[in-house]
């Protein structure tokens, strides 16, 4: 009788917890860690006794490489404090792949419509924090419409007292990212199930999201996302409407790009600006690279580096910004060796997918690996949390739909 409660629980409240997980974006920052803890205790309490199926070792350490590599660098960095701060912040690249391989282990079955919910559950949650944060700031301050509109980019990570600036900061970047990720999978759905009337509400859902992304004005997070819509409309079988789509988006995301690039021309000879900022920085990160190659630093020394060298430079630069570039940063953690193995392990997923036709996972990859370039995704739980949890999600929903 116990392993009957055990297995009705197991395939009941699980599903509940993912779909918390999906809406993390509107869990308070002290607490984003608390859905994934619940879901983690709960598959290893509720899993059936009875595993027919093996833990999938190798899926499990693909995954986990990156937690891995930056756990061995606290044996060498001299920051120890820091750097074991900076691991913490990574256990969902560890969390995760565990979950998810445990369900793997009890036969969960995750079909069409639960994966489809899981996606319309951060579609949700990412249109609400949006518009009730527009809201909550155009009625507790002073502030009209077009005032909110020119001031909300900073408004939700700036801490102005409010009660929402304090239990939710969020970089406009990362806003943009998480805007981006849900226009891309309300563009997946529309593309497999548009004959539905239950999706027609997502073209609301779009025009608001759209107005977001203009208001937010992050050129980084634009790029990736039209450029993945690209992918996304050829990876999918077309109509001949479908394929004229496809034709205006690719040609709009040209255009933007050419936008952009004259817009930030400028850009490149201020060292003040967005641009000239990251170009100082990837020449410091580029030189302390050049002087410990092979395993880097260690994961705690990065940031103490990254100021000395800035410092040197006797540049205006804030010394508390990161290298701004995901890749730069880990070669600075764990060397050209770690790098190499954690490029490696994404290959690995990629090649996975592609033999599955999962190509909204290789999408997810492309989306976040464009946004890494400019920004250490992530190193903050608003890009590290969305991203983990649904390239585990995409990457073991094809072993979990085959489950009974």
């Amino acid at each position: 009788m116990k392993f009957d409660i055990n297995k009705n629980l197991f395939h009941k409240i699980l599903p509940t917890l993912l779909y918390l997980n999906a809406c993390i974006i509107l869990v308070p920052d002290r607490f984003k860690g608390i859905p994934v803890i619940l879901l983690l205790l709960s598959v290893f309490f509720l899993l059936p006794k009875n595993k027919i199926k093996s833990f999938p070792i190798k899926k499990f350490l693909v995954l986990s490489t990156t937690f891995f590599l930056l756990l061995i660098s606290i044996l060498y960095t001299q920051n120890l404090e820091y750097g074991l701060k900076r691991v913490e912040t990574q256990l969902a690249f560890i969390a995760y792949p565990l979950i998810f391989s445990l369900l793997v282990v009890g036969k969960f079955n995750l079909d069409e419509k639960i994966l489809n919910k899981i996606k319309l559950y951060f579609i949700y949650s990412v249109l609400f924090f949006c518009i009730a944060s527009f809201g909550y700031y155009f009625y507790i301050t002073h502030y009209g419409f077009m005032d909110i509109i020119k001031h909300y980019s900073f408004m939700n990570f700036n801490d102005h007292g409010y009660a929402m600036s304090i239990y939710y900061r969020i970089h406009p970047i990362y806003l943009s990212l998480n805007i981006g990720l849900a226009l891309l999978m309300v563009t997946q759905l529309f593309l497999r199930k548009n004959n539905k009337p239950i999706y027609n509400w997502l073209y609301f859902a779009i025009i608001i999201f759209t107005f977001f992304l203009i208001i937010l004005l992050k050129r980084t997070p634009i790029l990736s996302l039209l450029f993945c819509l690209c992918i996304l409309f050829i990876s999918n079988k077309m109509t001949k409407y479908k394929k004229r789509i496809s034709i205006i988006l690719c040609t709009f995301f040209i255009s933007v790009f050419i936008f952009f690039i004259f817009y930030s021309k400028d850009q490149f000879y201020n060292p003040n600006s967005p641009v000239g900022i990251r170009i100082n920085l990837f020449e410091c990160a580029g030189d302390i690279a050049f002087k410990s190659p092979i395993i880097g630093y260690g994961v705690g020394d990065v940031q103490d580096l990254l100021f000395d060298c800035i410092g040197a430079k006797n540049t205006t630069i804030k010394k508390s910004y990161n290298s701004h570039n995901q890749f730069l940063s880990y070669l600075l953690s764990v060397g050209i060796v770690g790098l190499v193995l954690i490029l490696l392990s994404y290959a690995i997923i990629i090649q996975e997918s592609f033999k599955k036709q999962n190509y909204m996972l290789i999408i997810l990859v492309i989306y976040f690996f464009i946004n890494m370039i400019t920004e250490n995704i992530l190193e903050r739980e608003d890009g590290l949390l969305p991203f983990v949890f649904f390239l585990n999600l995409l990457f073991f929903s094809k072993n979990l739909k085959t489950n009974e």
